[in-house]
């Protein structure tokens, strides 16, 4: 895939819980800045969409396309490195924001959100980290 006829301008990455939706929405108020209604941008992580091109993309994402300049957001695309070079590709000028959390608090706070959203099985944190070799070299998805 080649470059976008009209790159990404800013993408924002980073951990789950880091701040990066607030971030987001904030910059999305500007009038300069064309931003997607979605609460992640997946294009560059997701295959199929990145598989059926730039077109498939923008109308997804900005079927109103306008002359801004364009923002993202996906918390994924800093853990997955194929979604990093597809970035490089599509939108080699995009400035990049990463927000960042301290580990631990971070790893305590993602292990209760995926309790709360039903997608974590282990009772406790000490249960969950337990399985994480096991669940790493069992996913697609390592991050």
């Amino acid at each position: 895939m080649n470059a976008w006829h009209k790159p990404i301008s800013l993408a924002i990455v980073g951990a789950e819980k880091a701040g990066t939706t607030a971030l987001y929405r904030h910059l999305a108020q500007s009038p300069l800045l064309e931003s997607h209604t979605q609460a992640e941008m997946t294009s560059f992580v997701n295959n199929d969409t990145w598989t059926q091109g730039e077109a498939v993309a923008r109308q997804k994402y900005f079927p109103h396309a306008t002359d801004d300049k364009v923002v993202r957001k996906d918390v994924m695309l800093m853990s997955f490195e194929a979604g990093g070079r597809r970035r490089k590709v599509s939108s080699p000028d995009v400035k990049v924001i990463a927000m960042l959390r301290e580990p631990v608090a971070r790893a305590w706070s993602a292990f209760h959100y995926a309790r709360s959203r039903g997608v974590e099985s282990a009772v406790d944190f000490d249960g969950a980290l337990k399985l994480e070799a096991k669940r790493l070299s069992e996913s697609k998805w390592q991050h």
